[in-house]
């Protein structure tokens, strides 16, 4: 649902770039089900908290059909 909602919506847009925190697996899981690679890992100075910062190609999902 993500890759069609991006593909239908967002399809002239480059990257997408989310920030999970590491804790939150069950995110993780799905956004890389979806085709987002971890990029690296930070902690945003409004929180201590790390966190993953997860990128998505949307060339990659304009190019394929599901």
């Amino acid at each position: 649902m993500i890759r069609a909602f991006i593909r239908d919506k967002f399809s002239d847009y480059d990257f997408f770039i989310i920030d999970p925190e590491v804790s939150n697996t069950r995110a993780i899981h799905v956004y890389q089900k979806a085709g987002f690679r971890v990029q690296g890992e930070f902690c945003p100075s409004f929180n201590p908290i790390p966190h993953l910062m997860m990128r998505l190609a949307v060339v990659d999902l304009v190019n394929e059909r599901d």
